[in-house]
């Protein structure tokens, strides 16, 4: 098995800091740790985005800031308006299906660590979503309050 690790490009801590032209201005993630890690979870089905709540809000370290958004559409315009730290983005959604949706929303913030969700099983639709720029790939069925915990500390 491939190891995500090996294939995350190397990134610069100023990832945070998006263009203008491209997403609403970042302040890099604070120090503090009791800032709260600002969360855009993309998720189009009320009981993954509920079951995905649950388990972010187990497994925080931190406070968590979860802004839910239920459409690519909706959530390209918070991340021009608005600042995250990091992107839960389900990669099937009504408005977008499959890696497309990974690329369109990298296309608008391209700074901000995306971890991509499906319930694709296949190494390597996981392997090409992480060629094109996301954090991780988690199969939405293997998710546990460990696992997106980890992803999340590695994004951000």
């Amino acid at each position: 098995m491939i190891s995500a690790l090996k294939l995350r490009p190397q990134v610069s801590a100023s990832r945070r800091v998006a263009p203008t032209t491209q997403a609403a201005v970042r302040e890099p993630l604070s120090e503090d740790p009791e800032a709260p890690i600002r969360v855009l979870l993309v998720e189009h089905d009320p009981a993954d985005a509920s079951r995905l709540r649950g388990l972010l809000q187990t497994a925080r370290s931190r406070g968590l800031q979860i802004t839910e958004i239920r459409d690519l559409e909706s959530a390209l315009t918070r991340l021009r308006d608005e600042p995250f730290d990091v992107v839960l983005l389900d990669l099937d959604l009504p408005d977008s299906r499959g890696l497309d949706t990974l690329g369109r929303a990298k296309a608008a913030a391209a700074a901000i660590p995306m971890i991509a969700l499906s319930n694709q099983e296949n190494e390597e639709f996981g392997i090409q979503a992480l060629r094109l720029g996301a954090q991780d790939h988690l199969i939405k069925s293997e998710i546990n309050a460990r696992v997106i915990f980890r992803s999340l500390r590695h994004a951000v």
